[in-house]
C-alpha cells in the first residue's frame, strides 16, 4: 500500500496537464491542517518543477487552500474545542504547542502572521487562537495574507532553480542527459 506521500506525488503527476492543476495540488495545503506532516512544500515545489510556467496560479492555488485548511480548522475547534486541541497536541508534541501558545498569548495574530509568512506550519497557532474565540474566517484571511507571499516566493524559486543550476557547469555532469545546455 503506497504511503500518503506517494499517493500525493502521484496525483500531481496525473494532474499536471490538466487546466485544474493548481486548483488539484493547492488542496494539498488545506489537506496539512487536517493530517499532520503532509509534505507541503515537498508538494508546491514538485508540482512546480513539471509546469514551472505556473509558478504564480501554483502560489496563490496553494496559499487559498492554506487558508480554507486553516478556517476549517479553527471552525472546527471553535465549535468541538478540546478533543480537537487535544488531538493537534498530540500530533505536535506537547512542548511545540506550549511555545506557540506563550507566543500568541503574548503577540497574538502577530505569531499567526509571522508563521504564516514562513514555511512553518500555522496548525498550532490556528487552534490555539481558535480556542481564545478569534473568528475562524479572520485566521484563514491572516493565514491567506502570509501565504501569499511565502507560497509565491517559494513557487517562484523552485521554477528559477534548476535553470540555473544548469548554468553552473561543474553540476552538469550530475544532471541526467536531456538538462544539460
Amino acid at each position: 500500500m503506497p504511503s500518503l506521500a506517494q499517493r500525493l506525488i502521484r496525483l500531481v503527476e496525473r494532474s499536471a496537464d490538466h487546466p485544474s492543476y493548481p486548483a488539484v495540488v493547492g488542496s494539498v495545503a488545506a489537506v496539512d491542517y487536517l493530517i499532520p506532516g503532509a509534505p507541503t512544500n515537498a508538494v508546491l515545489i514538485g508540482a512546480v518543477l513539471p509546469r514551472p510556467a505556473q509558478w504564480r496560479r501554483i502560489g496563490i492555488a496553494f496559499a487559498i487552500g492554506d487558508a480554507l485548511g486553516a478556517i476549517v480548522l479553527a471552525a472546527a475547534v471553535a465549535m468541538v474545542g478540546e478533543p480537537v486541541a487535544a488531538w493537534i497536541q498530540g500530533g505536535d508534541g506537547a512542548m511545540l504547542w506550549g511555545r506557540i501558545a506563550g507566543y500568541v498569548a503574548a503577540y497574538g495574530f502577530v505569531t499567526l502572521a509571522a508563521l504564516a509568512v514562513t514555511p512553518l506550519p500555522t496548525r498550532i497557532a490556528t487552534a490555539v487562537l481558535a480556542l481564545t474565540g478569534a473568528a475562524p474566517l479572520l485566521i484563514g484571511a491572516v493565514v491567506l495574507a502570509g501565504r501569499l507571499v511565502a507560497y509565491p516566493s517559494m513557487a517562484y524559486l523552485a521554477a528559477r532553480t534548476p535553470a540555473l543550476l544548469r548554468r553552473f557547469r561543474p553540476l552538469t555532469r550530475f544532471l541526467p542527459d536531456n538538462a544539460k545546455p
